[in-house]
């Protein structure tokens, strides 16, 4: 999806959704509304929009402001055409004639010209002049609201992300056809003023023909010069529009890419691969795998080392996919049909790449639906369902059939894996990656490492969804890849060149999935590049050496001189929606333990917003307890602590979390005593009730003391 999308409220689009149709319906003035309507696809395409909502609200406004351009035609147009219509060849038999036929056809000219552009605010305003009875007009404008704006938001759907597929891999070839075009014009254009016949007598001149002439001109049959002259222009006009119309697009592709472009291939090389590695790959959804460590696989099998795969989701909540395998619009039933076709093809991705079947390991979890998981079901008792395909445990015929869609089933399921196979080292998801089932699938590692104790063991971590990156949407392995934009600060990254023979069976194995192919195949394949590259993640120690400065957070409150290691937590790069509203944009989000406690800073981009919801969640792994997940609520200077787990460890009354407010943030202090846990795990994220508007990464930090 658009990067500038993210982050945008989905409400906020409705609305601007909804004013461009009205707008466009009062024929004043004409605008394009075909953005906004690719605008609203993208998103329900991510299932953060709904289609028929997005829908009505298009038809309700463009309905509300035909009523308005029906007013201001019957109110206005009639007495100005009388005034000037003259001179513009619009004689008064003329006009007499073109409302005499609408008032015969003019609910039709209504409902047909709202599927033309170039007649749709002509015809509305004639309309109202010609005193079309309202009653019939609302009908014939109410049935063309609900049928074309139904029609243009389904076509945006099915068709807008290849839309912006196209865009993405061919903004050279669509540059040189917008040049052609201009040229064409032109040409078209000077070939008009070439033929310049004499005035003939009797007609107007080229200042005082009207309209209606010129439409004549075009579509008659007379075939002399002044006409070949007009069809000329008008082609031309018509030819330049259509140029000038693409310019946009093209250009918002062009420097996203330049932009990638630039940034450098990582120059610290990836570890050594020997034969004593035991690589496990962790891929939120069938075909990960192959898009972030295909390389890196074969590298490891090649030098005589062991790879296990493990794939958390079906992949089965994807709707363009399930719409072109089950030919129509999908049910349940085609939902759990692309999921079992989705585990089918990355099994033979990975054979293909030398692994065998027992390799592999398919959770069958619901796709989009880990995040909803790791947020909100930790009670054993409850289990999330799965919109698309109905249930709320895996249905598929894999070991795993049965289990429930809830945290702890998850999380004992990863467990077992890594007791049985025990990795010397883990490829996974990115934890700031776009998409959230695969920041969910980081999180829940990161959790099952600190259940288990597990510190030791390096993570490299991969991005696959992050804006327009990889730029450009094609294959090409004769070249290297650079991180994203935004997060090449972030960093460390390191890079893994791959040889030519192992860049082409990457690029064979990821044509393997061809449900996945057939709607996104040219930027799948845009990872089949001469590298690859990942972002080595390790728990942090916060038992290590002071710093030599104190940290003032505000006026009471101040790193003590003698405390440990400062945590900072990776941040989302800004979105559209933070850069506008700087309250809700995270700087930076820093942590650090002390005798007494931790504490935690949150710096804002602009003042806070007490407004919004700042929280603060975290778990604690005792030794001889349950793990327990808590989250720190601040919203309107009140400070609630709620459970994310049942209560087996309730949160201490007498040990309240404490929360000031900074001129440019937030800074908060938990006692040590309610934590009591060698490892924490801790994230911040800020929005409006019930939402996430920005966030930083989940961060495991170890407490030695």
């Amino acid at each position: 999806m658009l990067q500038w999308l993210e982050g945008v409220p989905v409400g906020f689009l409705y609305l601007i959704q909804f004013a461009a149709l009205f707008v466009e319906g009062t024929g004043l003035p004409g605008i394009l509304v075909e953005p906004f309507f690719l605008a609203t696809s993208l998103l329900i395409s991510q299932y953060k929009a709904s289609f028929v909502v997005a829908w009505l609200l298009a038809a309700l406004g463009n309905f509300l402001g035909n009523l308005v351009g029906y007013a201001i035609g019957r109110r206005w147009l009639d007495p100005f055409l009388q005034r000037i219509g003259p001179r513009l060849g619009l004689t008064p038999e003329r006009l007499e004639t073109v409302q005499d036929w609408f008032r015969r056809y003019g609910p039709w000219a209504v409902f047909i010209g709202r599927w033309f552009g170039p007649i749709r605010t002509p015809a509305l305003l004639l309309a109202g002049a010609a005193r079309i009875p309202l009653g019939a007009f609302a009908i014939a404008s109410a049935l063309a609201a609900l049928t074309w704006t139904g029609v243009y938001q389904a076509a945006f759907w099915l068709l807008g992300q290849a839309t912006v597929d196209l865009l993405r891999r061919q903004t050279g070839g669509l540059f040189l056809v917008l040049l052609l075009l201009v040229a064409l014009a032109g040409l078209l254009w000077w070939r008009s003023h070439r033929l310049r016949p004499a005035p003939s007598p009797g007609l107007p001149q080229e200042g005082e023909r009207g309209i209606l002439q010129v439409a004549e001109d075009l579509f008659r049959r007379e075939d002399g010069p002044r006409t070949r002259r007009r069809r000329l222009r008008w082609f031309s006009i018509l030819l330049l529009a259509l140029a000038l119309s693409s310019i946009p697009s093209l250009a918002y592709m062009a420097w996203q890419f330049q932009l990638n472009s630039r940034v450098p291939v990582p120059s610290a090389p990836f570890p050594e691969v020997d034969a004593s590695w035991r690589l496990l790959v962790l891929a939120p959804h069938p075909d990960d795998e192959v898009l972030g460590a295909g390389g890196l696989m074969q590298k490891v099998l090649g030098a005589g080392g062991s790879v296990h795969v493990v794939v958390v989701t079906a992949g089965d909540s994807f709707a363009r996919a399930a719409f072109y395998l089950a030919g129509k619009v999908p049910g349940r039933q085609g939902y759990l049909a692309l999921g079992a076709r989705r585990i089918q093809e990355s099994l033979e991705a990975v054979q293909y790449l030398g692994l065998t079947p027992q390799q592999i390991t398919f959770l069958g979890f619901p796709d989009k639906g880990l995040e909803p998981i790791w947020l909100h079901y930790w009670d054993p008792a409850k289990a999330y369902r799965n919109p698309f395909t109905g249930y709320d445990r895996v249905p598929y015929d894999i070991p795993a059939k049965g289990t429930p869609y809830n945290g702890p089933a998850l999380a004992k399921a990863l467990e077992a894996v890594l007791l049985e196979y025990r990795p010397t080292a883990i490829v996974a998801p990115y934890p700031l990656d776009e998409h959230p089932d695969h920041r969910a699938t980081y999180d829940f590692l990161l959790w099952t490492l600190a259940d288990l104790g597990w510190d030791h063991i390096p993570i490299y971590t991969y991005v696959v969804h992050h804006g327009e990156w990889p730029s450009r949407w094609q294959a090409d392995p004769d070249n290297p890849l650079g991180p994203p934009r935004e997060l090449a600060r972030i960093g460390p990254w390191v890079s893994l060149p791959l040889t030519l023979s192992e860049g082409e069976r990457k690029l064979h194995a990821i044509r393997l999935y061809t449900s996945q192919m057939r709607v996104m195949g040219s930027w799948l394949q845009a990872f089949a590049r001469a590298n690859e590259i990942f972002s080595p993640m390790m728990p942090v120690d916060a038992s290590g050496p002071a710093e030599t400065r104190s940290f003032t957070l505000l006026g009471q409150w101040a790193w003590p001189k003698n405390r440990l290691a400062k945590a900072l937590l990776p941040v989302l790069p800004p979105s559209l929606k933070t850069r506008v509203d700087w309250s809700a944009m995270l700087e930076e989000v820093s942590t650090g333990a002390e005798d007494q406690g931790w504490l935690i800073r949150l710096r804002t981009r602009g003042r806070p917003d007490p407004n919004r919801e700042y929280r603060l969640r975290w778990w604690v792994f005792p030794k001889d307890l349950p793990p327990q997940g808590y989250q720190v609520i601040i919203h309107r200077n009140q400070v609630s602590v709620r459970e994310v787990t049942p209560s087996t460890r309730p949160w201490p009354k007498d040990l309240p979390v404490q929360a000031r407010w900074t001129p440019s943030g937030l800074a908060l202090f938990i006692p040590e005593k309610a934590l009591q846990s060698p490892r924490l795990l801790i994230a911040v994220d800020i929005g409006r009730p019930g939402g996430i508007e920005d966030r930083s990464a989940w961060v495991l930090i170890l407490d030695r003391r």
